[in-house]
């Protein structure tokens, strides 16, 4: 059980990094830049 609450947790902070990546790299659109959508 400890394992499925250590991968929650991990899931949860990949996350709020994501999150906090598409909030300071997309337009007022919602689009990411062209330069970003190529890195992915």
């Amino acid at each position: 059980m400890n394992k499925i609450s250590a991968m929650r947790e991990k899931r949860a902070g990949l996350w709020e990094q994501t999150k906090s990546f598409l909030d300071t790299h997309t337009d007022k659109d919602g689009k990411l830049s062209a330069e970003d959508a190529a890195a992915l």
